[in-house]
């Protein structure tokens, strides 16, 4: 018989020193790619990000705002009131005209004009308007300062607090605009609405400000219906409530609350702080010049790129002699810098910023008393003489007029006539322009030419009556040109418009960019190239035979030991170091891995500094769980893959369809969400971790049943215990209401009652029911979990959650049930009696005051924003933004609330009406498993697991009828990890996922 021919699937490696050489050459090989791929991708990843920080805030200017500019893009801020005679104020006016400004923005005192009401006094701007208007400027009127008698008692001392009633300020906006209607063009209706004292002693009220907005408006377009409402000129800030709101937020909150139909222009104060113009950083954290393109993105993201920004106050500040930067709130510097700061400022918004309308930058003539902190941003001298900074504003704003990036509606700005017959030009800064030509008005042609470029276009000004618009020239290089337009004196008075935009040169960005992904792919394609030479398979599971022999001490001494220093390292540094070294033994040890895990459950609140960011301790066992397994999974030859993806569909059951449409539809409503970020934050730790915790659990479950089960037992016990130890010192308690409250690591007690009333059915189960000498550790540690319960004094805990939990067992377990149902209610009954004489429990039946009114204003108010937001709800972690919209009188006190203590309310507001059907379909996919997997086991520790978990149930649903359920990340993973396990142990062996799986050498085992 003639030998079978050797083929590339049967040849055996060759050996000895050419097999050696090859194999090293392919591991270089691999090397080289992988360490070129790493090094492009960061390069990648650098330059992606260099890119984005120059292109930020910039726009081409094709957007045609709904609000034109004004005639210069640049005002001042005058206080037109403080000059004694008309010869100063003319004096002023002139100086500020050959600066180049137009436009004043004058503040308006409502105090001053209405001291009394009704009793409007005009006396001063019936004479100061009209000199302003003879001297060709145009007035923005900033409607502030409230009368006293217009104020609430509690602002009585404070002339900025809004108004008690908002119909007294819109009764006065309305007489203005209709007195001043041919002079003030525009109103900034308030002041810093975000900021106290702006806003008066309360909190920061968005709402409030909404309607003052709404109602203003109405009067001020009533009297004046071309009039411009500007939204009220937002501080700049970082905070996030309370008497001070990030401007972003609360733009944010203005939109939600529907302020976009009210204004036309958004106000906002580009302070400069302690950096120039062209400090790129853009961050809801920085504060600079940059940060008001924070505020055009919240404004692009509603669908408002027509509506600009107005800049109705900013700059930079000149140090005072002999001061230093921090004299001054926003930061100073010399005059030099200073200057040459808003220079460049001004240089920046005409060309990266066409939204950007108007800006006032400065103050003009501070008028104040001395030391004022605004002198620091005055142009003129106290004296009236031009400064550093004027001269610095007037050398930027002399240059010839020129056409930047947006539309120019008044052609008479850029327009130059070179000779008074046939040719004129533009002057333009951009790579493209285009022309609106009125036709039907002359006839024949123009001709226009870029200065420098080839080629010339056409426009025919025959046919019928109305404007084209033509694109006169594109493709320019990105600097200043020159349009220059030929045609007789008639043909030249058709220009209408002037559109100039700014596009990005392809090859600067993107064909790097493209070259450098190209690059990245060639190094993946070789380095799994140089992967396939390698026996990758096989040395992995020689390494995991050579790591099985270790011994099992050995093996838990070193993931736990790894871990924890991980954990508990003093330095970030070591701390990244011990958990990567953790990871690689976790790889090894996906076993051991799952149960570290496990036991982290119940640690979510412990957070670990990476110093690229802080994680849940929870989070960090149970990735490294998942990628262990996952690699164990995938290093297997493809055939076994292939067959545990086959076992796997078929094995899939409606409760798995459950959690995979509750991950699926958690995203759909957090990335609609209006406050996007925090809601895929809790997508992504409640709902999507959550999830592959259940996958994890359901695939090895059936192996690791009761072995799993114990030892999320244990964990839950070791809280308690840590809860015990602190409970004498201040930081492990919450003293309120007469009592001492046990928190633990927790931050309220209320959150350690939640989650270990659903270990101690758990506890008892096993100590009633189960056999041999441990049912009295589990009677120990159900004793050590039911005191903590106790002492954390949690009305759900004690008066739903055990009750409901007793209940359960007393249902499953006979007549020795029966007897601890009875002798639990009467303990219960015994310490209710005790406990109405305890504040925290004696105010419960009071119904108009306390904790039960607001618990029923809390539901009252969710039912309210159900049924205006039934189909999506309004996303998820977005409940405490929306709350304060619904919130009931009386109930003021429990503002920021998180959830709204119910958890049908709960799933329904963060999710929509699918979310309550899909906690329906998991509540009753875990009754219906946990049964069948009841009646299958026999009597025993086995079932006593299953009759805990029940119980558990119970407890969590009860509890949750008042407060949390599930999104509590710890809530969340006990809710999913109960699931996967009854999902698990309720299969036939034939049906289950990974029945005995082999992972990085480990044989799993049966508990």
């Amino acid at each position: 018989m003639m030998p079978a021919p050797q083929t590339a699937a049967n040849t055996p490696p060759p050996g000895g020193w050419a097999g050696w050489r090859g194999r090293v050459a392919s591991l270089l090989a691999m090397g080289f790619y992988a360490l070129l791929g790493v090094v492009v991708l960061g390069l990648l990843a650098l330059e992606w990000r260099e890119e984005r920080a120059r292109t930020r805030g910039i726009e081409p200017g094709d957007t045609v705002m709904a609000v034109a500019a004004p005639a210069s893009r640049f005002g001042v801020n005058m206080s037109l009131e403080a000059y004694g005679d008309d010869g100063s104020l003319q004096r002023a006016l002139r100086q500020a005209r050959n600066l180049g400004a137009t436009t004043v923005r004058q503040s308006f005192s409502w105090a001053t004009l209405e001291p009394a009401p009704g009793d409007l006094r005009w006396d001063t701007w019936d004479h100061v308007l009209p000199i302003v208007a003879a001297e060709g400027f145009q007035v923005i009127a900033v409607l502030e300062d409230s009368p006293r008698w217009a104020r609430s008692e509690w602002d009585a001392a404070n002339p900025h607090a809004p108004p008690a009633d908002m119909a007294d300020l819109a009764h006065f906006a309305g007489a203005l605009a209709e007195r001043y209607s041919h002079t003030v063009v525009a109103y900034q209706v308030w002041h810093q609405p975000n900021i106290a004292p702006h806003w008066g002693a309360g909190e920061i009220d968005p709402a409030g400000y909404v309607r003052m907005l709404r109602l203003v408006s109405e009067a001020i377009r009533g009297a004046d219906p071309e009039a411009i409402i500007i939204a009220g000129g937002l501080a700049p800030n970082t905070e996030p409530g309370g008497r001070n709101m990030s401007d972003v937020q609360f733009l944010r909150e203005m939109y939600r609350l529907g302020a976009a139909p009210y204004f036309d222009v958004l106000g906002a104060q580009p302070f400069g702080f302690t950096t120039g113009p062209y400090d790129r950083r853009v961050d809801p954290g920085v504060l600079n010049f940059s940060r008001v393109i924070l505020l055009r993105e919240e404004m692009l993201r509603r669908g408002q790129a027509a509506t600009p920004i107005w800049g109705m106050d900013g700059g930079w500040a000149v140090r005072p002699d002999g001061g230093t930067a921090e004299s001054i709130s926003q930061g100073s510097d010399t005059a030099a810098v200073q200057s040459s700061r808003l220079e460049a400022a001004v240089e920046r918004v005409q060309r990266e910023w066409p939204w950007m309308g108007l800006l006032c930058l400065q103050r003009w003539q501070a008028h104040g008393p001395a030391g004022d902190p605004a002198d620091a941003f005055a142009l003129l001298t106290p004296a009236g003489e031009p400064n550093a900074m004027y001269r610095a504003l007037q050398e930027a704003l002399r240059a010839p007029a020129v056409a930047y990036p947006g539309t120019v509606a008044d052609v008479s700005q850029v327009f130059r006539r070179i000779d008074d017959l046939s040719l004129g030009e533009v002057r333009f800064w951009g790579t493209a322009i285009d022309l609106d030509v009125a036709t039907g008005v002359a006839q024949g042609t123009l001709t226009a030419t870029v200065a420098g470029e080839p080629g010339e276009v056409v426009v025919r000004l025959d046919g019928p009556a109305g404007v084209q618009r033509v694109r006169a020239a594109r493709a320019l290089p990105l600097q200043g040109h020159r349009l220059q337009i030929r045609g007789n004196a008639e043909q030249l008075t058709t220009l209408r418009g002037v559109h100039v935009t700014r596009g990005a040169p392809l090859a600067g960005t993107w064909v790097p960019l493209g070259a450098g992904v190209l690059l990245a792919a060639w190094c993946v394609c070789g380095a799994v190239g140089a992967l396939r030479q390698l026996p990758v398979v096989g040395a992995w599971q020689w390494l995991c035979r050579r790591a099985e022999r270790a011994p099992q001490a050995l093996r838990w001494a070193l993931l736990a030991g790894t871990l924890a220093v991980g954990l508990l390292g003093p330095r970030a540094l070591l701390r990244l170091a011990a958990l990567a070294a953790y990871g690689v033994l976790a790889l090894l040890y996906p076993t051991g891995s799952l149960y570290l895990a496990v036991c982290a459950l119940p640690l979510a609140p412990l957070m670990v500094d990476l110093r690229v960011g802080s994680f849940s301790v929870t989070e960090i066992t149970l990735l490294a769980s998942v990628a262990a397994h996952v690699w164990s999974w995938l290093v297997r030859p493809w055939a076994v893959v292939r067959a545990s993806l086959r076992r796997a569909w078929g094995a899939l059951r409606w409760p798995d369809l459950a959690v995979a449409g509750l991950v699926l539809l958690a995203f759909a409503t957090g990335l609609s969400a209006e406050y996007r970020k925090e809601a895929l934050r809790e997508v992504r730790v409640m709902v999507a971790e959550s999830a592959l915790l259940y996958a994890l659990v359901r695939s090895r479950a059936y192996a690791l049943r009761r072995g799993l089960l114990l030892t999320y037992l244990a964990a839950g016990v070791g809280v308690a215990v840590v809860a015990l130890a602190r409970y004498p010192f201040p930081d492990g308690v919450i003293v309120a209401e007469g009592v001492r409250r046990a928190r633990g690591f927790y931050g309220s007690p209320n959150n350690l009652a939640l989650i270990l009333e659903r270990f101690l059915p758990l506890g008892l189960a096993l100590f009633l029911w189960g056999r041999g000498r441990r049912r009295w550790l589990y009677g120990v540690g159900a004793g050590l979990l039911g005191l903590v319960v106790v002492l954390t004094f949690s009305r759900g805990g004690l008066l739903l959650g055990l009750p409901a939990a007793l209940l359960v067992l007393a249902l499953l377990h006979g007549r020795r049930a029966t007897w601890l149902l009875f002798g639990g209610l009467t303990a219960g009954l015994l310490a209710g009696l005790a406990l109405l004489g305890v504040e925290r429990f004696a105010a419960l039946a009071d119904l108009q005051q306390g904790t039960s009114f607001l618990r029923v204003s809390l539901w009252r108010s969710a039912w309210a924003m159900i049924r205006d937001h039934p189909w999506r709800g309004v996303g998820p972690d977005n409940f405490l933004y929306w709350y304060g919209d619904y919130i009931l009188p009386g109930a003021e006190v429990d503002r920021w609330l998180s959830h709204p203590h119910n958890l049908v309310l709960d799933f329904w507001v963060r999710l929509g009406i699918g979310g309550v059907g899909l906690l329906i379909a998991m509540l009753a996919a875990f009754g219906r498993e946990a049964w069948r997997l009841y009646r299958r086991l026999p009597e025993g520790e086995d079932r006593a697991l299953v009759v805990g978990l029940l119980a558990g149930m119970g407890a969590a649903v009860a509890h949750g009828l008042a407060d949390a359920f599930f999104f509590v990340p710890e809530l969340a993973m006990w809710f999913m990890f109960a699931l996967g396990w009854v999902v698990a142990g309720s299969a036939t062996p034939a049906d289950a996922v990974a029945p005995r799986e082999v992972a990085g050498g480990e044989v799993a085992s049966s508990g």
